[in-house]
């Protein structure tokens, strides 16, 4: 896989894109917005992760929490939605992810265990957190991974 395309300037219409290599082998520019605007730095961070994670050489790069956290929380709003509307489970999950990724979200996937569940746990219950919510995180990355 190599290298972490870059977000790049369209001169000609002033527009952010990223050059993105498909799995069959051809190359795709995938236009984000204004360039400098904030939802071009948020559109490149999510097809970034997005990229990162169905990657097929994950050697190469480290998946981290955080990274993990936004392809799910991505794939969480349209898979729990109803009628185009995000429902309290999309809720439920956003918050337990915000408190995966404040406890462990540099480390990497591969690196994430039961001790490091158990801090995120522990984190929620000190907050005083009920124990649906605390179970969360892993109920999240077991239908995840």
């Amino acid at each position: 896989m190599g290298r972490i395309p870059k977000m790049q300037r369209q001169k000609s219409s002033n527009l952010a894109k990223v050059r993105l290599r498909q799995p069959e082998g051809s190359i795709k520019d995938v236009y984000l917005g204004p360039w400098g605007s904030d939802e071009a730095q948020q559109r490149y961070d999510e097809l970034i992760a997005c990229f990162l994670v169905s990657s097929r050489n994950l050697d190469s790069v480290t998946v981290t929490i955080h990274r993990f956290c936004i392809v799910y929380l991505e794939h969480a709003a349209t898979y729990y939605g109803k009628n185009r509307k995000i429902t309290s489970e999309v809720s439920t999950i956003r918050a337990a992810l915000r408190e995966l990724v404040a406890e462990c979200g540099r480390v990497p996937l591969n690196d994430f265990g039961p001790n490091r569940l158990k801090a995120v746990c522990d984190r929620m219950i000190s907050k005083g957190w009920v124990r649906n919510y605390c179970a969360c995180p892993d109920r999240v990355l077991k239908r995840a991974i």
